[in-house]
């Protein structure tokens, strides 16, 4: 009796270890809300890039008081929206993209409106589906650059805010 049981103690210690390495796999939403682009004073027709650098707070977003590398498995944008204020609205704009990228990570793109639309105070910009920010969420920043295509040159900047919506998939 006692050497049956020995046999099956080996495969109870394997299950017991695997058990142990699982971690549960989470997914939080982390946004960031009307962050702010604004060019230089004058504009000029074509493509113009306004850039925005964003300190990330996952770990509090995630309710742990650390976050490590490893533990960000994916990051994925679900949505993005941009608002002005500005009389002409984004009639002078013909697109806009939207890339984000960090210290030690190359641009990406994430967002697109192309072509936008004429009188409209707030865009919907279309995702990029396969898109994953993990990477890049791994540091302590991002930065969120817009490239923004000007339909002729402009006297005033351009000013909006953007407000993003990102799936986070964590290890706790």
């Amino acid at each position: 009796m006692i050497k049956k049981t020995h046999r099956f103690i080996p495969i109870l210690i394997v299950c017991l270890f695997l058990v142990s390495c699982m971690r549960e796999k989470v997914v939080i939403t982390y946004e960031i809300k009307d962050l702010e682009f604004v060019s230089d004073d004058m504009v000029f027709e074509g493509s113009n890039t306004l850039q925005n650098k964003h300190a990330l707070e996952l770990a509090s977003a995630a309710g742990l008081n650390q976050l490590t590398e490893d533990q960000i498995k994916k990051v994925k944008l679900v949505k993005a929206s941009l608002q002005t204020t500005d009389t002409s609205h984004f009639d002078n704009v013909n697109s806009i993209v939207l890339q984000i990228s960090s210290d030690k990570t190359e641009m990406a793109q994430f967002a697109v409106v192309n072509p936008v639309p004429t009188g409209l105070d707030q865009l919907n910009m279309t995702l990029a589906e396969e898109a994953d920010a993990a990477e890049a969420f791994k540091q302590p920043s991002i930065y969120l650059i817009a490239d923004v295509n000007v339909k002729k040159d402009l006297e005033t900047p351009i000013r909006f805010k953007a407000s993003l919506t990102f799936e986070v998939t964590i290890k706790k």
